[in-house]
């Protein structure tokens, strides 16, 4: 476990207007942004050698104490079963309104290695071979669900999104991936996990998120379908192919089906998964693009009226322009 100390973190909650976070007293850098938090680090030893994740999402300490129970336990598990993370750590930090913000921090790593930049970096033969190494290395964790639900006992989620995993030694200078490099799994920060088949990470954090006049209607028609998702080898290897058109390497969409309908025929047999097709990976990826640009639309009108209209504050970052 890494150990940071507090005093970085809290001149940079106290400076921050989460609306505009790139004018704050306390500079950070924005490495990336998910749908439940932002990626960001400082110019400032020793807070420069990590990332962090601020988690904007709890309304109590106690919903805290759950939540780091849940986050140790899930990254535990999932080195257990294989899978190589980095060094992580836990903050809280309070805010500027005296609530407390929580983050999760990682070794920094080389921006460049991370496998949805490396993606663009590979040739063909290259590429595919990334591809399938990241459904190697989330095999076993499937496997594992797979044996578990026979028999009760644990079963863990895993977003194997192309943008979740880096290469261990990559050099952007002469790209290439022979299928020996290690790979890191970076995002545990969503530790979703049944015990009994019973979620135990709260859903409800999940819909904080969610702008207020969506929350009833993302209960009834969405959330159930998102977090079993993430339990379903098929559908994660699905969404890591969409990724593909997001990326901008259609071109490898192709291969990349009959791959992994290979993949699931020779080493995931035992998992039953039905082959996959082009067709279903661009309809997913149509609808799942015009649902996040939707959403978060909707997020930002939210963040427009409480700040400019009842000014308050509205304490989640949200992304700038992305790319779909």
């Amino acid at each position: 476990m890494l150990e940071i100390p507090n005093e970085h973190l809290e001149a940079f909650e106290a400076a921050l207007d989460p609306a505009l976070p790139e004018r704050s007293r306390v500079p950070a850098e924005i490495l990336g942004y998910g749908e439940m938090s932002t990626v960001l680090t400082f110019s400032v030893p020793p807070y420069n050698r990590y990332a962090f994740k601020r988690m904007a999402l709890f309304r109590s300490s106690a919903e805290i104490d759950t939540y780091e129970g849940h986050y140790r336990h899930y990254n535990a598990a999932l080195a257990q079963l294989g899978l190589r993370l980095p060094n992580y750590g836990v903050n809280r930090v309070p805010d500027a309104i005296g609530q407390i913000v929580l983050y999760l921090s990682q070794d920094r790593l080389d921006g460049r290695s991370i496998a949805n930049k490396v993606l663009h970096d590979l040739p063909k033969d290259d590429a595919l071979r990334l591809l399938r190494a990241i459904q190697q290395a989330a095999l076993p964790v499937f496997l594992h669900n797979h044996a578990a639900s026979q028999q009760k006992g644990s079963t863990y989620s895993l977003d194997i999104q192309i943008s979740n995993w880096a290469v261990e030694g990559y050099d952007p200078q002469s790209p290439r991936f022979t299928g020996d490099e290690s790979l890191l799994y970076i995002d545990t920060s969503t530790p979703m996990y049944r015990i009994d088949g019973k979620e135990q990470l709260d859903s409800e954090l999940f819909l904080r998120i969610c702008p207020a006049s969506l929350v009833w209607i993302i209960r009834w028609l969405f959330l159930d379908g998102v977090l079993q998702r993430y339990y379903n080898f098929r559908l994660v290897v699905l969404d890591l192919l969409a990724n593909l058109i997001k990326e901008g390497r259609e071109d490898l969409l192709e291969s990349a089906v009959s791959q992994a309908n290979a993949f699931f025929a020779e080493q995931a047999a035992v998992l039953a998964c039905r082959p996959l097709t082009q067709k279903e990976i661009r309809s997913y990826y149509k609808e799942d693009a015009l649902i996040w640009r939707l959403f978060l639309s909707f997020r930002r009108m939210e963040r427009f009226l409480k700040t400019k209209i009842q000014r308050k504050r509205y304490n989640i970052i949200l992304p700038g322009s992305i790319r779909r």
